[in-house]
Order: C-alpha cells, then sequence, then structure tokens
C-alpha cells in the first residue's frame, strides 16, 4: 500500500525491501531523494537502520513509519534524526 501510495506519474522508482540489512546494503547506491523505514523490520530494524544510513545519506529524507506510538520511539528517531513520523492506520 505505501509503494502504491508513493508511485508519482512522473515515473518516480519506488524500491522495496525486505529487511533493514539490505536496505542499509543498497540505499547508498541508489542515493534515494526520500527512504521510508518501518520502526519493526526484519534482520535490522528501522531505528538501526535510521542510524546507519544517516551518516551515509545527509541529505536524504527519511520518515519512519510505524503502528507505535511517538512517546516510544521519538528520542531514538530525533537522534538519528529521521524528518518525519507516520503512523500506521
Amino acid at each position: 500500500a505505501v509503494r502504491e501510495a508513493l508511485r508519482d506519474p512522473r515515473d518516480r522508482k519506488v524500491v522495496e525491501f525486505t529487511d533493514g540489512a539490505s536496505a542499509l546494503a543498497e540505499l547508498p547506491h541508489l542515493q534515494p531523494e526520500t527512504v521510508v523505514l518501518d520502526i519493526r523490520m526484519p534482520r535490522m530494524d528501522g531505528l538501526e537502520c535510521l542510524h546507519r544510513v544517516r551518516p551515509l545519506l545527509p541529505a536524504t529524507r527519511i520518515i519512519l513509519y510505524t503502528a507505535l506510538g511517538w512517546e516510544e520511539v521519538a528520542h531514538e528517531a530525533v537522534a538519528g534524526r529521521a524528518n518525519g513520523f507516520v503512523r500506521k492506520g
């Protein structure tokens, strides 16, 4: 659903990864404009991926996506310099 919402008529490329470790390995090569990270992902959660990818992609907008409440992830999101936060549902 997120991928479809991000599709753009200008043929903006949307890439999806099944886990945080795969995203971290590929994102520096892709140099994306925006990254949406789910907090809960296999192999590496979204918060850890945020902390690791931010130094590699300082100009990339990184949005956290989660079912958890803001208060549960706020400190880590701010520390990792996330640009935004979206709650599922």
